[in-house]
């Protein structure tokens, strides 16, 4: 579990809207960053298109190094400083998807590097969170703490034009926000001593989740709505570096999906699809907001039922309830009111609740060249 600083560490700047791609190093000018010596990371592909617009959008007579990642390890993290250090860089540009962008905020945290996240896609709320997904030198993946980046700048453009499965985990994710902060008040209400509670953070992550999910219109095509879903993954973002912890975005939801990547019986579902499935099933259990989520997740088609994000998985709830207790020791949810026998005979209940809804079929390819 990444053990995060107190302080909380915010973005001086993040730009939202189309047509920003050929902006950025306008936008960056202005800001005051040091722009004497820019190391572009980016993924192979794609996302090393992008990050050539962002070159010659740079001022003339920068000196300018790009780096390629295949993975997002510890290991690379340290490849990078080595470059970075080689050509004495001033600031980093995070030019793609998650894998990237973790890498931008654990170099920015171990070797204060700043970091500006130019992001191709929009899955889930670590786009500005101080938090990296990384294999470590173990060869484990684990979070590790990172850096806010300095700014953010994303073209809806291009989020827009990624495949739609991205767009669709993003709203997942702040769907899994609704049960996380619901979860974690629940426990300041009931003056849990184990958890440390923030104010503002309960109401940057239960307020993002709530503003997409009521949003009047819901359509992936439209601006207007991949714009606030944008904006509301920022929000979740900075949520987290308030509260010192993912609590704030993380809860029930999070502790079964962790076990079931444990288990290994769920494959190529991005993160925001399976906790936004699974938070589902933790507000029936928090006995909290399930009409709305409901409703929402049938619109955008997100799967209802997490035990059918495989086939492997109906036959293995009891274990992965046992599991998920053991994934992030202390934290708790309200998976500690229940039994794994519990647990699976109120899989069997919300089910009968859903039975009468069938949303389309869930979209979850993973597409790597992002």
């Amino acid at each position: 579990m990444a053990v995060l600083n107190q302080i909380a560490y915010l973005p001086s700047f993040f730009k939202i809207r189309k047509g920003l791609i050929d902006e950025v190093g306008s936008i960056v000018d202005k800001t005051g960053l040091d722009l004497l010596s820019v190391v572009l990371v980016s993924g192979p592909r794609f996302s090393w298109e992008i990050a050539s617009r962002v070159e010659h959008s740079l001022p003339r007579g920068l000196r300018v190094a790009r780096f390629v990642i295949d993975e997002a390890s510890e290991a690379v993290v340290l490849r990078l400083n080595d470059l970075c250090r080689d050509v004495g860089a001033t600031l980093v540009f995070s030019v793609g998807g998650g894998s990237v962008i973790d890498v931008g905020k654990r170099l920015h945290r171990l070797f204060n590097i700043p970091n500006v996240v130019v992001p191709t896609v929009i899955s889930n709320d670590g786009l500005v969170s101080p938090i990296s997904v990384l294999r470590g030198l173990d060869g484990e993946r684990e979070s590790y703490p990172g850096s806010v980046p300095v700014g953010a700048i994303v073209d809806v453009s291009i989020i827009k034009a990624a495949p739609f499965c991205y767009l669709l985990a993003a709203a997942g994710d702040l769907l899994s926000n609704l049960s996380a902060s619901q979860d974690w008040l629940r426990l300041d209400r009931a003056n849990d001593k184990s958890v440390k509670f923030n104010d503002l953070a309960y109401h940057l992550a239960f307020g993002t989740a709530e503003t997409v999910i009521n949003s009047a219109v819901v359509d992936f095509n439209d601006d207007a709505f991949v714009e606030n879903l944008v904006r509301c993954q920022i929000y979740s973002g900075l949520a987290m570096s308030l509260a010192g912890s993912s609590r704030p975005c993380s809860g029930a939801e999070h502790l079964i999906s962790h076990a079931i990547d444990h288990s290994g019986l769920v494959s190529g579902v991005l993160h925001g699809c399976q906790v936004g499935a699974i938070s589902l099933f933790t507000l029936h259990l928090l006995e909290s907001r399930l009409d709305s989520a409901l409703a929402f997740a049938c619109k955008i088609g997100l799967q209802l039922d997490w035990r059918y994000l495989s086939n492997k998985l109906p036959e293995h709830v009891m274990e992965i309830a046992a599991l998920a207790r053991y994934v992030r020791i202390g934290r708790r949810t309200v998976l500690d009111d229940y039994t794994d026998a519990e647990i699976v005979r109120e899989c069997d209940i919300f089910a009968r609740t859903i039975s009468r809804l069938a949303p389309p079929p869930l979209q979850h390819a993973v597409m790597r060249a992002y």
